[in-house]
């Protein structure tokens, strides 16, 4: 968060299937991550997928960016230490999760802990 606060960018994690709601992706982040599954279904390496976006929202423009998160093998999964042989690597290899994150682009929404008008 202090990261956030300082640089500007709003940095994110988020996935079509969440375990908490405040996690659940925007309406353009589902529509990215959306593409990521059909781009996967046609064989696409789920390690390359990410889409960057200069968007218009309410007068402003954001940068935005979603990649995939890259998980490890099964074996050296972190999870594994809590659910143990529990996870079934079909789950482990989808690529609905990604990290998302946004900036303004617009020079009057500049956060202002950065010193410009």
């Amino acid at each position: 968060m202090k990261h956030s606060q300082r640089s500007g960018w709003d940095v994110g994690r988020t996935s079509l299937k969440v375990r908490n709601p405040d996690n659940a992706p925007e309406a353009w982040e589902t529509r990215v991550l959306q593409a990521f599954d059909e781009r996967r279904a046609k064989g696409e390496d789920p390690d390359t997928l990410a889409y960057a976006e200069v968007i218009e929202e309410g007068g402003d423009r954001y940068y935005r960016l979603v990649a995939r998160i890259v998980m490890p093998p099964l074996e050296k999964m972190p999870c594994l230490a809590s659910h143990g042989g529990s996870i079934d690597p079909a789950w482990a290899t989808r690529c609905s999760g990604a990290a998302s994150v946004n900036r303004p682009v617009t020079p009057n929404i500049v956060p202002r802990d950065r010193g410009r008008p």
